[in-house]
């Protein structure tokens, strides 16, 4: 029974899939009734299911997290390979010392072989030390980052210049860089240990100072100058490691959050934590911003105490007052009865004619009764 149901199921389905309808199958098999009808119902609603489909810059910065985090796992494996390598050159140098002990003692019957012995695991040790030895990992392969343009153009400053010139997308920075976004522009920096921060429209920041790898503490600053970024850090273990974007008036501290900052022409720095948590200092007062939280610096002054963030499309200004013709000002909305004169009123808010509460056009004064 249930190979025959399978196998019916699988006929509907074909059927479906070239125009046919649920009711048509069902009549086809009415003994199978019962057990087809959710079956199929289901399968058509599956097949009506949007498809999910991540986009071009979710794959384009997941691509630069692998690819970093590969990066990182190779400079360890050539840490752990450079080790080895310098063990076995540790024994090698006592072989040596033995070899000399030997051809220096008085027995020639006994130096004689031993020596030879020697030098050949002195050979083979060279050859296989010359197979087996990896240079160091070089500071400059996690003192850089990866730029991907998400749209528009972008400029970059190198070390010690100060002359803008126009980058490609997929170029690898090195600290002291100096990265700009046109208009209409966005681009994302990924780190070497898969951190990330993108850049809004009209952004300008500086790689100041990127280090870390392997069993060194990860240390990486930038110095925003103006516009909008938005970091998703690496949950960083190790307590000598942190984050830091550096702006004219303050500074946010991290070891593993989502947060955005925003620095406009005055110097201000509006932070804004998503997750995690973020210290944001300023003169001389540090402050925790928890997720939710925002924090608005001035320049020259200490940051003010963490405010929920405020959801988009929302105003602390309440409805404003009612009557044709004029309104008291708007955020109140405890208006006084309404006053008389049809067509016309008084100053907004007041009524010169008649009685409250008697004829349309009019109100009292807002928040009065």
């Amino acid at each position: 029974m249930q190979a025959k149901l399978s196998k019916v199921l699988d006929d509907c389905l074909v059927r479906l899939s070239k125009g046919e309808t649920i009711d048509a199958c069902l009549t086809q098999y009415p003994q199978l009734r019962q057990q087809l009808q959710s079956l199929l119902y289901t399968a058509v609603s599956v097949s009506h299911i949007p498809k999910v489909s991540p986009s071009d810059e979710f794959r384009k910065a997941s691509k630069l997290r692998l690819m970093a985090r590969l990066r990182d796992k190779s400079i360890q494996a050539r840490v752990v390979k450079s080790g080895q390598a310098t063990a076995l050159a540790d024994r090698l140098g006592v072989a040596w010392r033995i070899i000399v002990v030997a051809i220096t003692q008085p027995s020639k019957k006994v130096a004689i072989p031993v020596t030879i012995a020697l030098l050949l695991a002195l050979g083979g040790g060279l050859l296989l030390s010359g197979a087996f030895r990896l240079p160091s990992p070089s500071p400059a392969l996690v003192s850089q980052c990866t730029l991907s343009i998400l749209s528009g153009s972008v400029a970059t400053q190198s070390p010690g210049s100060n002359v803008w010139e126009e980058t490609q997308d997929g170029i690898t920075l090195e600290a002291g860089t100096r990265v700009k976004t046109a208009p209409q522009s966005q681009a994302l920096l990924t780190f070497f240990e898969g951190t990330t921060i993108k850049l809004e429209p009209n952004t300008d920041i500086t790689i100041e100072r990127v280090e870390g790898g392997g069993a060194q503490p990860t240390e990486i600053v930038l110095k925003q100058w103006l516009g909008k970024t938005w970091s998703r850090v690496v949950r960083m273990l190790d307590p000598g490691s942190h984050y830091k974007i550096e702006t004219p008036s303050a500074y946010a501290l991290v070891r593993g959050t989502l947060f955005m900052t925003e620095v406009d022409e005055t110097g201000s720095t509006t932070v804004q934590v998503t997750e995690g948590l973020v210290a944001v200092g300023g003169q001389n007062l540090e402050v925790n911003v928890p997720a939710g939280y925002e924090t608005t610096v001035e320049a020259g002054a200490n940051p003010p105490q963490p405010t929920p963030i405020e959801p988009p499309g929302q105003s602390d200004a309440g409805p404003p007052g009612v009557g044709p013709g004029g309104q008291g000002p708007p955020g109140q909305s405890d208006a006084g009865p309404p006053g008389v004169g049809p067509g016309g009123q008084g100053p907004p808010g007041q009524s010169d004619a008649g009685p409250p509460g008697v004829g349309p056009g009019g109100q009292g004064p807002p928040g009065q009764d």
